[in-house]
Formats: C-alpha cells, sequence, structure tokens
C-alpha cells in the first residue's frame, strides 16, 4: 500500500523512502510528483517557503539515475538549478542589527560570493565548486572581515544547495 498513490491527497509529503523496485518511470514520477507539492499550514493554505518546501528521496540506484535525469529536465525545461547558489539566496542571509534581524543586502552578499570564487568554492556563475566540502576534517572558509559572522551561515545555505544533499548513495 503507498500513500503516493492516485486517489491520496497527501500536501505535505517531505520524505519517500523506496523499499521495492520501481521499474515504471510514470510511477517514478508520479511518486516524486506528489512528493513535490508545496506544503500547507494548519489552515490548508501552501507555504513558500524554501527552507520547508525540500523533498528528500532515499532511494536505490535505479531510481538514483532517474532523479538526476528529471532533476536535468528540471533545469533544462523550467531554469530550477540544483548546485547553483543565487546571489540573492546570499542577500537574503541575516543577522542581528539593532535587535532586528536585517537581511545583509546584495552588496554585502557580492562582497561574499567575491570572497567564496576566490576559495574556489564557487565559481563565477555561482556553482558549487569540489572544493567546498563541509565534512572534511578541518573545513572552513574565509568570509571578508565584517561577514566573519555569517561564515557557518553561509556554510549551511552552500550547503542546502548542493546536489549530493538531495541524492545520496545508501
Amino acid at each position: 500500500h503507498s500513500a503516493l498513490r492516485e486517489g491520496w491527497d497527501n500536501p505535505n509529503v517531505f520524505q519517500i523512502c523506496t523499499l521495492n523496485e520501481t521499474r515504471s518511470a510514470m510511477k517514478k514520477r508520479q511518486e516524486i510528483g506528489r512528493g513535490l507539492r508545496l506544503p500547507v499550514d494548519q489552515n490548508g493554505q501552501r507555504v513558500f517557503d524554501e527552507s520547508v518546501s525540500k523533498l528528500l528521496v532515499m532511494a536505490n540506484e535505479s531510481y538514483e539515475e532517474f532523479a538526476r535525469a528529471l532533476q536535468t529536465e528540471y533545469e533544462e525545461d523550467c531554469g530550477v538549478t540544483f548546485g547553483k547558489v543565487p546571489l540573492t539566496a546570499i542577500a537574503k542571509l541575516t543577522r542581528v542589527v539593532d535587535g532586528e534581524e536585517k537581511p545583509i543586502g546584495r552588496d554585502a552578499a557580492q562582497v561574499i560570493h567575491k570572497a567564496l570564487v576566490q576559495q574556489n568554492v564557487l565559481n563565477a556563475d555561482g556553482r558549487i565548486q569540489p572544493a567546498f566540502d563541509p565534512k572534511k576534517p578541518g573545513f572552513k572558509i574565509d568570509v571578508p572581515e565584517g561577514q566573519t559572522d555569517l561564515a557557518p551561515t553561509v556554510i549551511d545555505l552552500l550547503s542546502s544547495y548542493q546536489i549530493e544533499r538531495h541524492i545520496r548513495k545508501d
């Protein structure tokens, strides 16, 4: 039995674990599509929040290949890009100013982006590079003076865009 089959309304599916071999591409698309629905709050209203709207698929190798192909299709058809950190995402990072959380803005984001490019953590287009490996012992990034408090937040942000975070091998 699967609640991801036809006739079930599951707006808040955030994790899919495949225990059996799914051969049909259509069935895989349906399962992922049902999991990709936007979350809803307790009143049934859609929640448009990237920090919540993530789908984790724990899958076997055939499903992994399918998910990679589907991601490539999304990138080509819809402009959704995995592994690329937009400058706007960095600009939305916040810090407390006068007791209030405020986004750092575009200028500070550009300074941080430039530093990450110089360290080969990102390329000029914002694509995450192999040098970004937060699981490596002693890993750190150097952010410009005046931005050092944001280093852990920047690492978390970049991690959230890593394709490997979305597709893991068992």
